[in-house]
C-alpha cells in the first residue's frame, strides 16, 4: 500500500478515521498520508460563492491537528484543502495520486435521509476507482 487518501471533515467519524490512518502508516512503513478537506461552496443562482471565514478557519485548525497527531511521519503527511462536491473531490484526488485505499467516516444517515439529501461516503463508494473503507 503506496498512497492512503483520508477524508476528514473534523468531525468525530473522520476522527475516528484518522485512527486507522495512523495504524495503517505505522502497517505500511512505505505509504504516504494525503489528508483531505473538501469545502462545498455555497451557490447563489448558478454562482459559486467564495468560502467563508469559518470554513478557512476549519481547514487551518484540521490542518494544525493532522501537523500535531501525525508528526511523526513527517514528509509522509500532505495535507489538501479543496473546494467543490466532496464526493467528486474525494474520487478524483483519489485517482490523481493513485490512492490504494480511500478511508472516510460515515455519517449514519438512514435510507430515507440518503435518498433526499444524499451522502458523501455513499456517493465515493459508488464512483471511487479503488478501496473505499467506510469508518463507522
Amino acid at each position: 500500500m503506496k498512497t492512503i487518501v483520508w477524508a476528514t471533515d473534523g468531525s468525530k467519524l473522520a476522527k475516528k478515521s484518522g485512527e486507522i490512518a495512523l495504524q495503517l502508516l505505522e502497517a505500511f512503513k512505505d505509504s504516504r498520508l494525503i489528508a483531505l478537506y473538501v469545502e462545498k461552496p455555497s451557490y447563489e443562482g448558478n454562482v459559486a460563492l467564495p468560502t467563508g471565514n469559518a470554513e478557512r478557519h476549519l481547514a487551518t485548525d484540521l490542518k494544525k491537528q493532522i501537523e500535531v497527531s501525525f508528526s511523526t511521519f513527517g514528509s509522509r503527511i500532505q495535507f489538501m484543502t479543496r473546494v467543490g462536491n466532496p464526493s467528486e473531490v474525494i474520487c478524483k484526488i483519489a485517482d490523481e495520486n493513485q490512492a490504494d485505499v480511500i478511508l472516510i467516516g460515515s455519517h449514519g444517515h438512514n435510507a430515507l435521509e440518503r435518498i433526499f439529501i444524499g451522502s458523501v461516503s455513499h456517493a465515493v463508494l459508488e464512483h471511487a476507482s479503488c478501496p473505499v473503507m467506510v469508518i463507522r
